[in-house]
């Protein structure tokens, strides 16, 4: 019995922003039972213009940038945090009044949310500059890759998985992580106690 599963691009949904000003693309997302928001959610959204992120008031977000020449996360609070080339990541809060400023025309992005009262994520950027060996304490580990990529755990059976499809794990893993020399997102989730 297989304790994984893979989701093609054809098994992801586009979605509305919340805003209106545009769509992303969810990936995947999870839902407890008896709650109507979503626990955490992976998604992909395309940026055509400068202008303000949704409210998702009570997540933290990791968002990393994909396509495109970069973008500007200018915060109220004064802070801005840059992202000039693929991969380069920013963590804030959902409910911080993020104003995005595009560099040179539209930017595809990587966002991971997860809602504070119930889980945390950790998420990691593998290119091929990277360590390939990564430590995994997760109860949900997921990767997104960004071109075919063998990811080696442990002693299990390697697993290939094709560009732009996502791995998901379906059970608690302790243990080490081998990725080849490739682009990938890797998320490990846990919940609270």
């Amino acid at each position: 019995m297989k304790l994984f599963k893979i989701y093609s691009p054809e098994d992801f949904q586009t979605l509305p922003w919340r805003n209106g000003l545009g769509s992303t693309v969810e990936l995947i997302s999870e839902s407890l039972e008896g709650h109507e928001a979503f626990s955490w959610r992976l998604s992909i959204a395309s940026v055509a213009n400068d202008g303000p992120f949704s409210d998702f008031s009570g997540y933290d977000r990791t968002l990393l940038l994909l396509e495109g020449t970069g973008i500007t996360l200018n915060n109220p609070n004064g802070s801005s945090i840059e992202l000039n080339s693929p991969l380069d990541c920013a963590h804030f809060k959902g409910e911080d009044l993020i104003n995005a400023s595009l560099h040179d025309g539209p930017i595809k992005d990587f966002n991971v949310m997860t809602l504070r009262s119930i889980c945390s994520s950790s998420v990691t950027a593998i290119n091929e500059k990277s360590e390939p060996l990564i430590q995994i304490n997760a109860e949900k580990l997921l990767v997104y890759s960004l071109k075919p990529i063998k990811i080696q755990i442990g002693l299990e059976p390697s697993i290939n998985l094709k560009a732009n499809h996502l791995l998901q794990f379906d059970y608690y893993i302790n243990n080490t992580m081998i990725l080849d020399n490739t682009q990938a997102i890797v998320i490990q989730i846990n919940y609270s106690s």
